[in-house]
């Protein structure tokens, strides 16, 4: 009896799923305690898929006992509402949309009770994370026993909003975060964001960090801080990934110790190196960096200690906190501030100090460099330490940037002024490509032609149209007399787009230069013999299709790679790969009516593709893409 009341209630669901189409659903837990993935725990007995909406409702349980994807996801409904992690093994959870965890709600991870040495859980977002009166908790347990942990991963090309104000390590504490973003997508703060201290013992997975895989993380007047003092737990970053904003590490809870801060600015990324001379005391202090886009000198600052100027385009602001724990001050006797190409630095030279200031900008002395130091672009500056090492309270500040030596004038320390020609415009501005596809790329031969006394060098490449990405993108085409070369735009969605190639280039002393435009070629070109520098999953060609459809990835390491077809009640429909694959691009073709000799019936389906680095830890990739079989 009570099978046949099973098979009723699956039946339902079925015939409602497909009655409505395979449309997005908002599901709604049923007023129990139960699993995720029982039937009987959702209004209905409709397991959420990956169109739908989640929420579970005041009073209810529910327990992530499965891998699951959802568009979003709402804790609660403004009284109570939970929702855990399962005690006894690991899940994924993927949410395409945003969370919301409303007042009285609670999202747990729970300890395990596998009897291993750590858990850690997977949570992969695309969109927002919002806590606005309930309790979010990513760290439980005992480290090398009882402890679970749920790790972050933002991706996608949105922007991902964090406001989960840190509050106790048993509310607003994070583990570990990777970001993942896609330009135009990053990460936005509209709270402290802080991870826990981690552990050196148990689960190496379970550990607590930050990975800056791609994507800038603004921090607006909040910040992006690691409480742990292992230097390792914090990884990644480069011109494509870093902080705009206040970036907070911990030093050392037992003796003096260095860390690098990937911090930068909308110009550009600037790490800063800090050493610290005494202990923390404790876990929990942070010293906090952050690269501030403006004049160092006021405009009535004092200049002392060798100098005659300080960089006009950015410096370092350093605080230390110990408002979540620590020692009651900091001392630090060593900086090594970043600069690149546009800080008004000129490579090959012996003249480039650093100053530091105490007193708000109001007086700057230059550091003294026994060991010269040749300029390169781009760099990190190392200076001797300080004579005498700079105390800081907790909230107090002090300052750093790049000078020069008295009398020297090679280095201008100024934001260089953009050279610009009105005619320096592709003649056929613009430009039709077409019917494009995602995953191919159409060619523009471009003709340049100066006719001034020196080189002129091309840089800087780009296209109005934020449907293409253009390369170069940067980089340098030195031309003297006439010369042809190639712009490739790439498109990132289908259909008829137009767009406008522009350049700028690094000299005023030509007397003419034109630039004129082919036309687009009429072929096709692409190369995937390519490794791309992040993994990549592109929209499937056709789509829609019958009864064929065409796959594109990317990986930029070997990795081990799984990509499945789904229906939209989550049940796998094929498995078009599972194993270990070289970097670069791979093209795989779905035929639908090959399916295990099965024919697929028309409607949406899912592919989810999951890849992991056989040989570089943390990089690792999970993204779901929809495509439609229309007969």
């Amino acid at each position: 009896m009570k099978q046949g009341i099973r098979c009723l209630i699956l039946l339902f669901a079925i015939i409602f799923a497909l009655g409505s189409n395979a449309n997005a659903q908002h599901i709604k837990s049923a007023g129990v305690s139960g699993k995720w993935s029982a039937s009987a725990t959702w209004i209905g007995g409709i397991l959420p898929g990956p169109l739908d909406s989640v929420t579970i409702a005041d009073a209810d349980t529910v327990t992530i006992d499965t891998s699951a994807t959802i568009a979003n996801l709402v804790v609660g409904e403004g009284v109570s509402g939970v929702l855990y992690t399962i005690k006894t093994a690991t899940v994924a959870l993927t949410v395409n949309g945003d969370i919301l965890i409303k007042t009285g709600a609670l999202f747990k991870v729970q300890t395990n009770t596998t009897g291993g040495t750590g858990v850690a859980h997977t949570l992969t977002l695309t969109g927002s994370i919002t806590n606005s009166g309930g309790t979010l908790d990513f760290r439980n347990g005992t480290s090398g026993t009882t402890l679970s942990v749920v790790n972050l991963i933002l991706t996608g090309t949105t922007v991902s909003r964090l406001n989960v104000p840190y509050v106790s390590s048993t509310n607003g504490e994070f583990n570990y975060i990777t970001i993942n973003k896609t330009a135009p997508g990053k990460v936005v703060l509209g709270s402290n964001i802080i991870t826990a201290g981690g552990s050196s013992t148990g689960l190496p997975a379970a550990n607590s960090g930050l990975n800056f895989l791609s994507g800038i993380v603004e921090t607006g007047n909040f910040m992006l801080a690691y409480q742990g003092t292992t230097s390792a737990q914090v990884s990644g970053a480069s011109d494509s990934s870093y902080v705009i904003g206040n970036f907070g590490r911990g030093m050392s809870s037992t003796a003096g110790s260095s860390k690098t801060f990937y911090v930068g600015d909308s110009n550009g990324y600037r790490p800063f190196y800090l050493r610290s001379t005494t202990s923390g005391s404790s876990t929990g202090h942070l010293a906090i960096v952050k690269c501030v886009r403006a004049n160092a000198n006021t405009g009535t600052s004092s200049l002392a200690g060798g100098i005659d100027k300080v960089s006009a385009v950015r410096y370092y602001q350093v605080t230390y906190s110990n408002a979540i724990g620590g020692a009651t001050s900091m001392t630090f006797d060593l900086v090594k501030p970043g600069y690149g190409a546009n800080d008004g630095v000129v490579a090959g030279n012996t003249d480039l100090r650093v100053a530091y200031s105490v007193d708000s900008l109001a007086t700057w002395n230059g550091i003294t460099q026994t060991v010269s130091d040749t300029t390169a672009l781009p760099k990190q500056i190392t200076p001797d330490a300080f004579v005498s090492p700079i105390v800081l309270n907790s909230g107090s500040k002090f300052y750093v940037a790049i000078a020069r030596a008295t009398g020297t004038t090679e280095n201008s320390l100024d934001a260089p002024v953009p050279v610009t020609t009105p005619s320096f415009e592709a003649s056929s501005s613009s430009l039709n490509f077409g019917t494009v596809t995602v995953g191919q790329t159409k060619k523009d031969s471009v003709t340049v032609t100066n006719n001034g006394t020196a080189s002129l060098e091309i840089s800087a490449v780009t296209s109005s149209n934020t449907n293409f990405t253009v390369t170069p993108t940067t980089g340098s085409i030195a031309v003297a007399g006439s010369q042809k070369f190639y712009i490739t735009f790439a498109p990132t969605s289908a259909g008829t787009q137009t767009g406008k190639i522009a350049f700028t280039h690094n000299a005023s002393t030509h007397d003419t230069v034109t630039v004129t435009g082919s036309g687009v070629t009429t072929g096709v070109e692409f190369s995937e013999n390519a490794i791309p520098k992040v993994y990549e999953l592109h929209a499937n060609f056709p789509n829609p299709f019958n009864p064929s459809t065409s796959i594109l990835y990317g990986l930029p390491f070997q990795s081990k790679v799984e990509l499945k077809v789904y229906s939209v009640l989550g049940q796998e429909v094929a498995n078009l790969v599972d194993g270990v694959q070289e970097a670069g691009y791979h093209r795989i073709t779905w035929n639908s009516q090959s399916n295990n000799n099965n024919q697929v019936a028309s409607g949406v389906y899912f592919f989810r593709m999951s890849a992991q680095s056989t040989s570089k830890a943390g990089q690792w990739f999970t993204q779901v893409r929809k495509m439609i079989l229309l007969k």
